[in-house]
């Protein structure tokens, strides 16, 4: 690009900049013929960003030019003039200029901390997310270029607290959004030196425990839920993160302990309390998340804190296992599906404003592998623990675990996490080996018998309370 093109475009950027403060300074609507040269100035500022984003690419001399001749200081001052009128705003054109800025920082440390030192963009960057949907991705991939390499501005966006927890209101804007932010929280997450905000109790409080439920605690849980099944994955720096992993399962109890635990819990003959959709959503996401802990974790958990794991986990099962039934004149906004399959009163009656325009159906969903979820945490955490192997005994959680080694649609792998978990639950412990000879069996399962029944078999209980597996006899005809 000529020297001569370059001046063109420093002298329309800052006569545009001029402009706007001199729009702004006047107290009196805007003309007609203001309007008109707002206009043009627009659609050649746009066009002008289109040329000049694509030079930026893999072009270090060209970003420096536009730094050097202070199109970035312009860009950047027309940003803010924008924020402090958003009623003038022109979309486009704002769409654009990001463009071009975050074209010509990426992978470009020297203008990165040009625009950190010598602008307030950084300041002002919550302001601009809050705009619209696809100004908030592009700001969150203008944030994400500028942590990727540059440690200062690394350091200002993760100490800012307010600002990683706001970001999680946007994380469904677009699909782009939900993309970037997720990789701005596994920097966040992957990054040691600073303090996180899922470590402090009154964060958590002001902003995560609220009623009714806000959105931003589901899609924190579903961005802790994808970072943690990837860092199953990644078996080789697990050892490194031992300490953030533990940080987090804390902190998903704490929300868990407050947001749902004292609904369940079951005190002076007290029912059991409603749940909403959202909160019933909540909840599972949760407890995928705390599953996966207990597998990057295996080793390093408190006894206490398994225990208070177990006996929580134990309630939910026994509450999804116990016959029940609602009759035909209960109230109609219980999810009967959710309620048959859970044992917890979930209702369609949606508190959550952020969730008002979801249907939610028949519920059938959510309730899809809750029981294998619940048998796959107890699984984990009995690994090797005598503590935890004896707890479930005196807690009556054995039966339990004995009743989840069938197969069942709605909870897929169920079987082969229930036998894993009696392996689990018995190993080195001939208290609970002797417990479970000692039980008899009532009935076999209807889909066992099924699946027996195609095979031309059938299953018997013995007086003894054994199995016994028998061929079917047909009559004649």
């Amino acid at each position: 690009m000529s020297e001569l093109l370059l001046q063109e475009e420093i002298s329309l950027f800052q006569q545009y900049h001029q402009f706007l403060q001199q729009l702004s300074s006047e107290d009196n609507n805007t003309s007609n013929q203001q309007e008109q040269i707002k206009e043009d100035y627009e659609n050649k500022i746009i066009e002008y960003c289109t040329l000049l984003k694509t030079k930026c690419i893999n072009n270090e001399h060209f970003q420096n030019q536009l730094k050097n001749s202070f199109i970035l200081k312009y860009l950047i001052n027309i940003i803010e003039i924008y924020l402090l009128n958003k009623d003038s705003i022109n979309r486009k054109c704002l769409q654009n200029i990001l463009q071009l800025l975050i074209n010509s920082i990426t992978s470009n440390e020297l203008n990165q901390e040009y625009i950190f030192n010598e602008t307030n963009i950084f300041k002002n960057i919550l302001n601009l997310i809050k705009l619209e949907k696809n100004i908030t991705f592009l700001t969150c991939l203008f944030i994400y270029n500028c942590i990727s390499k540059n440690e200062n501005i690394l350091h200002f966006i993760f100490n800012n607290n307010l600002l990683m927890i706001e970001l999680l209101d946007y994380l469904y804007e677009t699909s782009k959004t939900k993309e970037w932010i997720y990789f701005i929280f596994k920097k966040y997450l992957n990054t040691y030196n600073h303090d996180y905000f899922f470590e402090n109790e009154i964060l958590l409080k002001d902003h995560f425990i609220t009623k009714p439920l806000q959105k931003r605690i589901l899609n924190f849980f579903e961005i802790m839920e994808q970072f943690t099944s990837e860092e199953i994955k990644n078996s080789e720096e697990q050892e490194i993160k031992k300490e953030i992993y533990l940080k987090l399962l804390k902190c998903h109890f704490y929300l868990l302990n407050e947001n749902v635990i004292n609904k369940i819990y079951l005190e002076n003959n007290k029912n059991i309390e409603l749940f909403n959709y959202f909160e019933f959503e909540c909840l599972f996401v949760n407890l995928q998340c705390i599953a996966n802990y207990c597998v990057l974790l295996t080793d390093e958990l408190d006894i206490n804190f398994k225990e208070k794991i177990t006996i929580f986990i134990i309630k939910l099962l026994r509450l999804s296992i116990l016959e029940k039934e609602i009759k035909s004149d209960e109230d109609d906004q219980i999810i009967k599906e959710v309620f048959l399959q859970t044992g917890l009163l979930v209702t369609n009656n949606d508190e959550n404003n952020n969730n008002e325009e979801e249907e939610h159906e028949n519920g059938t969903e959510m309730f899809y592998g809750y029981k294998t979820l619940l048998i796959r945490i107890l699984a984990n955490v009995t690994f090797k623990s005598k503590v935890i192997q004896d707890l479930i005994r005196k807690e009556e959680g054995l039966p339990l675990i004995l009743s989840c080694c069938s197969i069942e649609d709605n909870n897929p792998y169920l079987r082969e996490w229930g036998v894993f978990c009696v392996r689990n639950v018995c190993e080195d412990n001939p208290e609970n080996q002797e417990y479970i000879s000692q039980m008899k069996a009532q009935q076999v399962d209807e889909k066992t018998q099924q699946l027996l029944k195609e095979k031309g078999m059938k299953a018997e209980i013995t007086e003894n309370g054994k199995v016994k597996i028998v061929k079917e006899e047909h009559e004649e005809e």
